[in-house]
């Protein structure tokens, strides 16, 4: 299903046309009507827009081209951009310069690795439509008065010396559910429900500072919300404010939750019916061609006893190898195995393959719970996916395992020794390492990756736990 009717006018500036095909794809998904202009460098850009640059909705730019790249090519654009949004996508991780750009005008900083059809969609919207607003908001205040009251997007301002909401609009009131008089005049930040405000509060108030976060907001009712804010100052009857532009994710997110759980589900289903298939089936068959070729012992000649012989132990070899990836494929845990110890065979098969040396250590607190089927099943695939990235690109000797638990959180920590990587510089985070995210976030817990050259790499997984567990 498409997320839009409306046609749009796309230029696409990136040189390389792997990476253009994956965002043309993506446009697909989400727009019904699009019109994508590829270019592959500034000044092939700059020239099309001297020429057609009232027909370009918004421009979607790698941040390193052929002819410029940086911050030249970013203020170039900006300059050739006017009132078009001008949105980066690229490789880098670089926080500060992802601040910096937005603070000179860019309207968003996507990081291609972290890049979906939805991130992609939400950033073309709120990009054109944030413009839109922007440049409705200098033409006049009359026109933003209109606009804050009457918009259908959650809007508050408030004074950033007392932190008091001066004003909010209709869709901000029933967002939150307070009444006018109620609203106006209560913190703003005892909408928070996390005491995260150190951005704000830190953030300079001038004309060229953005700001832009996610955290979570509860209503009068006490129910949590998941917002994203987009903050800057604003004169205000000779008063320098705060502006507050509110985007409630609660749904959305509750929606991609479940798609994702859904999607894991099946996969888990898949493959848990697969790997049941090999045990109980194919083994079976095995073990059967297994007796079947011993009982010609008695009636071959002696010269073939090494054929006999060598031909059994491979069906033997074939065996364990299907079982081995039989519970890889369903750890499930069919056979009752706890999740700890599921793991540990799990650490085992790999070190045995790749001659690792392994340690491994769990809290006696957690040694015997019981885990929740979910939280098992998670546990199992981040771990077997990191394995698998060790055994493939690490070159390690030693990999260390270790669980443990505060009361209200588990923590999952997986050290080797190998090669490492510059993780800030590192441009190959692939699927791995996305699913692995994934999976801890459905899970409401936080993945973490610490890499350097020569200095192994180490992932940690932390996730909350009650006593139902």
């Amino acid at each position: 299903m498409y997320l839009s009717d409306k046609p749009y006018s796309i230029l696409i500036v990136e040189d390389n046309p792997t990476d253009f095909e994956i965002i043309n794809d993506y446009l697909e998904e989400c727009f019904r009507q699009f019109t994508a202009t590829h270019l592959k460098t500034y000044n092939k850009a700059a020239e099309y827009l001297g020429q057609h640059a009232n027909e370009v909705d918004i421009i979607l730019l790698d941040l390193s081209l052929p002819d410029k790249d940086g911050e030249a090519l970013v203020k170039a654009m900006l300059e050739k951009a006017g009132d078009i949004p001008v949105v980066i996508f690229t490789g880098n991780t670089n926080i500060n310069f992802s601040i910096h750009s937005i603070s000179i005008g860019v309207a968003d900083y996507l990081i291609k690795d972290e890049l979906t059809p939805g991130t992609l969609f939400k950033s073309i919207i709120y990009s054109i439509e944030r413009k839109k607003i922007n440049k409705q908001l200098q033409d006049s205040e009359k026109k933003f008065s209109d606009l804050f009251f009457l918009s259908p997007q959650p809007m508050l301002i408030f004074n950033p010396i007392t932190k008091k909401i001066v004003q909010s609009n209709k869709a901000a009131l029933e967002l939150y559910q307070y009444n006018s008089e109620d609203f106006t005049g209560i913190s703003f930040y005892a909408l928070f429900d996390e005491p995260k405000y150190t951005e704000l509060d830190d953030a300079e108030t001038n004309d060229s500072i953005v700001y832009r976060g996610r955290y979570k907001h509860k209503n009068s009712k006490g129910e949590i919300l998941v917002v994203d804010l987009y903050c800057r100052p604003l004169m205000h009857d000779g008063m320098l404010l705060n502006y507050i532009t509110i985007v409630d994710l609660t749904e959305k997110l509750d929606a991609e939750e479940r798609i994702t759980r859904a999607i894991i589900k099946t996969q888990e289903e898949e493959r848990y019916e697969i790997g049941t298939e090999l045990h109980d089936n194919v083994c079976q068959l095995l073990a059967a061609s297994q007796l079947f070729a011993g009982m010609l012992k008695s009636h071959l000649p002696r010269e073939a006893m090494p054929l006999l012989h060598n031909t059994l132990e491979t069906i033997d070899t074939v065996n364990k190898e299907i079982r081995n990836l039989s519970h890889q494929l369903a750890p499930a845990f069919f056979d009752e195995t706890s999740v700890i110890e599921a793991l540990q065979r799990l650490l085992n098969s790999f070190s045995g393959e790749c001659g690792w040396k392994t340690t491994t250590y769990v809290d006696t607190v957690i040694e015997k719970r019981i885990f929740k089927r979910e939280i098992q099943l998670n546990l199992y695939r981040i771990l077997q996916e990191q394995l698998h990235n060790i055994k493939k690109h690490a070159n390690a000797s030693a990999v260390n395992l270790s669980l443990t638990s505060s009361g209200t959180t588990l923590r999952m920590h997986l050290q080797d020794n190998g090669t490492g990587f510059d993780a800030e510089k590192n441009n190959s985070k692939g699927i791995g390492l996305a699913n692995m995210k994934r999976r801890a976030e459905i899970l409401e817990g936080k993945f973490s990756l610490f890499s350097m050259p020569g200095k192994g790499c180490e992932i940690e997984v932390v996730i909350p736990i009650d006593n139902q567990s």
